[in-house]
């Protein structure tokens, strides 16, 4: 008998923790609908263009000048954190990154290609945000790992491709609005 009122309960369980997740999200959802495209680039947080682009660019653009013989980006260490502005830039970065895809789910409305170019900015966002926490984790462990550079050479790309994503979209969806963006990123 007590087996039979298992499985109301699990239902309900799994409802119960349902319910928040859907709540969040049709919340979202509404505030991306109500937010217009000048506000959604006013969301955009100043971060340095140029640094961004040395560090993504050593890595999207590889030569044999930026290039060792283990096929690792040349640019130090220190060197690109401090180009991506450091821990307090890469916070910035990755409210940037969900602010683009805002804009690209904004798009939608007008553009049947935002909606692939809002997927890939979902994913490449995902991954920003992944190897941030991986980053903070490992702020906080004693020595250095040989992985960070590399890592924020991934986060500067995946962010740098998002921009060029969201610049094209813009383009096409919504030209006059194209200097404006470029402005804010």
């Amino acid at each position: 008998m007590f087996h039979h009122l298992l499985v109301p309960i699990e239902l309900t369980l799994l409802l119960g923790s349902l319910v928040p997740l859907m709540l969040r999200a049709m919340a979202r959802h509404r505030k991306r609908l109500a937010a217009s495209l000048p506000e959604l680039f006013d969301r955009l947080q100043p971060l340095s263009r140029d640094g961004l682009e040395v560090v993504a660019g050593d890595m999207l653009e590889p030569t044999p000048d930026k290039i060792d013989l283990r096929g690792e980006a040349r640019i130090e260490p220190s060197l690109t954190w401090t180009l991506l502005g450091g821990l307090e830039g890469l916070k910035v970065l990755e409210k940037n990154a969900e602010v683009l895809i805002d804009i690209a789910y904004f798009l939608q409305q007008w553009s049947t290609e935002a909606v692939e170019v809002t997927e890939h900015l979902r994913l490449s966002a995902q991954d920003i945000r992944r190897e941030i926490r991986w980053l903070k984790r490992s702020l906080h462990r004693r020595g250095s790992d040989v992985s960070v550079p590399l890592r924020l050479q991934r986060i500067a790309g995946s962010y740098y491709l998002m921009t060029r994503r969201v610049i094209a979209l813009v383009a096409i969806s919504n030209s006059a609005m194209l200097p404006r963006l470029r402005d804010a990123l």
